[in-house]
């Protein structure tokens, strides 16, 4: 009707988030494999080690990453990211 608030379904908001994540702020080729990496289980440290970067260089990549998917936490990035297929599940 006119005038009235439309508001997206599931589907929908799903669709706009993965949108948004591959407009301007998609991730990096290496913000993806530090996240399925962080998906797997992975600390900090853990993926400096790995990928022979500092921890100062993942957390600045997974902060990049948090801001990019617009979430507060490594979880919740792991979830918005496997629920778009930004990741593997396994």
């Amino acid at each position: 009707m006119a005038g009235d608030l439309v508001l997206p379904n599931e589907q929908t908001k799903k669709a706009l988030i993965k949108a948004r994540l591959f407009d301007e702020n998609r991730l990096t080729s290496r913000e993806s494999e530090i996240l399925q990496l962080v998906a797997d289980g992975l600390s900090t440290t853990e993926i400096a080690k790995q990928l022979f970067i500092s921890p100062r260089t993942v957390h600045y990549h997974i902060s990049n990453i948090m801001n990019k998917l617009n979430v507060s936490s490594r979880l919740k990035a792991v979830i918005v990211s496997r629920e778009n297929g930004l990741i593997s599940n396994f």
